[in-house]
């Protein structure tokens, strides 16, 4: 979707003149006139009409002009390429006036694109295959697109053996210090602060066979070790240190590595390199380079903030982010967070965990900028947008965001992170606070004190520094205060908020108010109130379609978020990531059952709800499609709720629902789990005061484990185990119709993708994917279902025609993958027959694999396993001959699939002679084989028309044997 508009977008460029005439609408009467403004992206002068467009920029000046005429304002923006040469800058005068909104938006049947990103041209064929093309002498970028596609850029293996050293490696020749511009080339470390991250560096120099890396980002990989904090682990809260024999992955930008369909900037030489797939020609494609890194930035803050204004059917494209190629680089911590700065892995966030003490507060890593990134926000809509072809984050709000709404949007192609909401840094608001009662009139009468702060604004605590601090009350109320009456008789009055104290001096005032009055505390010498501004609360991320998002910092997830309250994530549809769906909550890593109260936070009240997240953790591992850390409120009326959430087809996931270190207060309600190998829900040194219920699961429930973990994990009723692939009827359609997108933004996903299917059980089946029209035709190899029903846009039940009892399922034109496939499991003559195994390692039997259940997990006990043998082996005795039409073979999921490569299938009438070689067992007599070079899919589908009592499979070398299921079909 985003493609064509922005196809269309660049169609528009050269004839804007006409197409803002065309696309903005008729002029209306003068005083309409004033409340309209209109933009084309070659737009000139100051009148803003519909006849006489303006540029943006003009266009932002006189939004602000026209608020002072009390009424709406609308932003009209014409078709086309809006080229920025620097992010639009909103601020406090910026904002909607007197409850009257300003809104950006397109204008009817228009597709504006603000673009970040410069079109590069003149390109020419170079030495062979190669093409160039000149680039301004500051042109930086790490992205390049040809025709709406990011081109990735030149990778590989490095070409000599490299040795870690203190400032960065020793390659075995000198091999690399011939290649161009070293100090541009990057080294990537896969897993290298844990599973879940994917780090990285730029090397300084090289000289001869010394690598240097780049400065502070070398140092930064290597986080410390000690001291030891109370709950045993490192200062960073367990983070591995980048370990001292690691090598690069791979390594990125450099010319030398440059292969069909890749690119490479030569900054030295101003110049842009891109090697051409077959069939493509450079000269008649459409390059763009971004070189901005936000597009839509504020100015505002968390006590003088944004306010009433919206930003609608724009699309927001070509970012980059130059951070990680600097000094600084990516040593990333977890979803796309980082350290940096000079001995930033030993001070940055650490506070009491380093000697001497390191800033505070803990874990408040650096946050990737967005592309649209909101600080000090209110009642702010991001509605009906599309974010594309991003180098960061997408969409993100920070810092004192207050009842704003991201609704609608479609995100994809996103370097990192889809939506940032909330930091790192504030996980109580005191740290950037500001003192509301500065300055303000106050009034003292003897026993009382009160100040007015001038308008109604969020509180966060009060302290008191007084003579006599005793028994006293603090109020806050809208209205003035008479602090002579009885305090009983003030806390009863309507609208005010009390606290009756006795000695405090910092009173918590989680609230919001104008007027303050202290009553009873002697003679106050000060009485400071803090702001409670900086809170972000109250905020929807709704309806919004993330896909394909961390295509460049694997470690993203679809929506992170930080520090928030009061927070409703819902009815999104979430898939196609690398890393979590959701991550919610921060900081938890030294927080435990041991020490429950280490990092305390302003966590409440917050929901995720509804959503439908598929095909995430497709490359990182130890996450999840909902992950949370950290303790999400101070009881479970105010705590995190989990709702109504429906997760499928996920890779690699730990659980469905992960609580993680430091997790409390916690209701896990009516959600559904399937095709998952990971548990149901579980966490490591999790708190606890976690509930439970009403849950459709394939996986444990409760698996909370690691050290300094809780008890109070509680089974509240009402969960349902399933089998891993449930067919219709076994999730409630109406909990599967609920989740995920609802009817007026079902629009986003539309392209069609099955990404499971059930067992045929009756020759019915539930298909589950994305982008299911309502009259969609569903066929079964090519032949069309005898009936439908259809559930919503991720779900729909069939019937298929009695003849079929296998094949690959569409629904309109999706594509044909493994997961696709379908099978009558009547069918299967090997399931519960006797098996056997070369060895049996980790407590895997081969049993395992006819049990039915094709969860490839280890973990949810569905794996057979041998030990590490040469040729292992596992066989299943069918109890007779049977005429066998084909074998399907399910490899594992969670880890290690690539150990089923190269292997061998055999059918036999009589027993396998195990001590032979595959290559000899296949040339015995009356034996049927078939040598599989490649890897183990899910299914391999073998057609075998032999017979035979006894199937083996075998691999030709020496390595563990995992099997999730075989399956062993009967010719009908």
């Amino acid at each position: 979707m985003a493609r064509q508009v922005l196809k269309a977008a660049r169609g528009l460029v050269g004839v804007v003149g006409l197409a803002a005439a065309a696309l903005v609408v008729a002029p209306t009467p003068a005083q309409a006139e004033i409340q309209a403004v209109y933009a084309a992206p070659d737009g000139h002068g100051q009148a803003c009409t519909s006849r006489q467009p303006c540029s943006i920029v003009q266009a932002k000046n006189a939004a602000a002009r026209r608020t002072a005429y009390g009424r709406d304002v609308t932003v009209l923006l014409a078709g086309g390429t809006y080229q920025l040469t620097a992010p639009l800058t909103f601020g406090p005068g910026d904002s909607g006036v007197d409850g009257k909104r300003v809104t950006w938006t397109a204008a009817p049947g228009a597709h504006p694109v603000l673009s970040g990103g410069t079109t590069i041209t003149g390109w020419r064929q170079d030495t062979g295959d190669l093409w160039s093309a000149p680039v301004p002498a500051d042109l930086n970028t790490r992205q390049l697109y040809a025709d709406g596609t990011r081109i990735p850029r030149s990778s590989g293996s490095s070409p000599v053996a490299l040795t870690q050293t203190a400032g960065g490696f020793t390659a075995a020749d000198g091999t690399l210090a011939t290649w161009r511009n070293p100090s541009d080339i990057e080294f990537v470390f896969d897993g290298g602060h844990g599973a879940w991250t994917q780090p990285l560096c730029d090397v300084a120099t090289i000289s001869g066979t010394a690598i240097t890396m780049k400065q502070p980002c070398w140092s930064n990989m290597d986080l410390p070790s000690t001291p030891t904090a109370p709950d045993g682990d490192n200062p960073s809260g367990g983070f591995p240190a980048l370990d001292k024999s690691a090598t690069p992955t791979r390594i990125e930008n450099a010319y030398e590595l440059l292969s069909p369909g890749t690119w490479y900037l030569d900054r030295t030489h101003h110049t842009v390199y891109y090697d051409p797939r077959p069939g493509e020609n450079p000269a008649t494609m459409h390059f763009v380079a971004p070189v901005l890194e936000q597009l839509i930035t504020t100015s505002s803050t968390a006590d003088n903030p944004l306010h009433d204004i919206t930003f609608s059917g724009i699309t927001f494209a070509y970012t980059t982010w130059l951070t990680p190629s600097g000094d600084n680089g990516f040593p990333e911590m977890q979803a796309n967070m980082y350290v940096e700065g000079v001995n930033g892995a030993n001070s940055q966030g650490l506070c009491q965990y380093v000697s001497p003490a390191g800033s505070c507060p803990f874990a408040a890593w650096s946050r990737p900028p967005a592309a649209v990134d909101l600080v000090g926000t209110r009642n702010v809509r991001i509605t009906g947008d599309t974010f594309t072809h991003l180098g960061a984050a997408g969409l993100g709000t920070y810092h004192g965001a207050r009842s704003d709404v991201l609704s609608g949007n479609e995100i994809d192609d996103v370097s990192g992170n889809g939506i940032e909401f909330g930091t790192t840094d504030d996980p109580q608001p005191t740290a950037f606070a500001t003192d509301l009662a500065a300055g303000r009139r106050a009034i003292h009468h003897g026993s009382w004190w009160q100040v007015d702060l001038g308008s109604v604004q969020p509180l966060w605590q009060t302290r008191i520094t007084a003579t006599d601090l005793g028994d006293f009350w603090v109020f806050v109320s809208t209205t003035p205060i008479d602090g002579s009456q009885p305090p009983q008789r003030i806390a009863a009055r309507p609208g005010v908020w009390s606290s009756h104290q006795n000695g405090a001096a910092v009173v918590p005032t989680d609230t919001q108010g104008r007027y303050v009055t202290i009553v009873g505390a002697g003679t106050p010498a000060k009485v400071a109130v803090t702001s409670g501004a900086e809170i972000s609360v109250d905020n929807t991320i709704s309806d919004n379609y993330i896909h394909d998002t961390g295509v460049e910092y694997t470690g993203a997830a679809g929506i992170w978020g930080g520090y928030a309250r009061r927070t409703t994530v819902s009815h999104n549809e979430i898939g196609n990531l690398p890393y979590s769906g959701i991550s919610y909550g921060w900081a938890g890593w030294h927080t435990n059952a041991t020490t429950p109260d280490t990092n305390p936070n302003i966590q409440a009240d917050n929901v995720i709800a509804d959503n439908v997240i598929y095909d995430v953790m497709g490359v990182r591992h130890d996450g999840a499609p909902i992950y949370t850390n950290g303790p999400q409120g101070q009881s479970l009326a105010h705590g995190l709720t989990v709702r109504g959430n429906v997760t499928f087809a996920n890779k690699q996931s730990s659980f469905a629902v992960y609580n993680d270190e430091g997790g409390a207060y916690i209701t896990i309600d009516g959600n559904a789990q399937y095709v998952d190998g990971g548990s149901f829900n579980g966490g490591c040194s999790t708190i606890g005061h976690i509930v439970v219920k009403n849950s459709y699961r394939v996986g444990a429930l409760n698996n909370y484990f690691c050290d300094n973990v809780g008890t109070d994990f509680v089974d509240g009723g009402g969960n349902t185990l399933i089998p891993y692939n449930p067919g219709p009827g076994v999730i409630p359609n109406t909990a599967l119709a609920t989740a995920g997108l609802e009817p007026p933004f079902r629009h986003l996903s539309t392209a069609p993708a099955v990404l499971a299917v059930s067992p045929i059980t009756d020759h019915q089946v539930l298909v589950s994917g994305r982008g299911f029209a309502p009259n969609a035709a569903v066929t079964i190899n090519g032949v069309k279902a005898t009936s439908t029903v259809h559930i919503g846009p991720n779900h729909l039940t069939a019937v298929l025609p009695d003849s079929v009892y296998d094949g690959y399922v569409q629904v309109g034109a999706s594509p044909i993958g493994d997961a696709a496939y379908t099978y009558d499991p009547s069918r299967n003559i090997a399931q519960g027959k006797a098996a056997t195994q070369s060895s049996t390692a980790f407590g895997a039997p081969p049993a395992n694999a006819v049990d039915g259940n094709t969860n490839g997990s280890y973990f949810a006990g569905s794996l057979s396993h041998t030990d590490y043998d040469q040729y292992a082996w596992w066989q299943v005795d069918l109890g007779a001959s049977q005429s066998i039409a084909g074998i399907n073979l399910w490899n594992r999921t969670d880890c290690c699939a690539d150990r089923a490569t190269d292997y061998w299938v055999f059918v036999s009438d009589t027993p396998f002679d195990h001590s032979l070689p595959p290559a000899q067992q296949a040339a015995r007599p009356g034996v049927w084989s078939s040598h599989q070079p490649g890897a183990m899919g899910r299914p391999t589908r073998l057609p075998v028309g032999a017979s035979g009592r006894y199937v083996m499979v075998q691999l030709a070398g020496t390595n563990y044997l995992a099997l999730a299921e075989v399956q062993v079909f009967r010719t009908p």
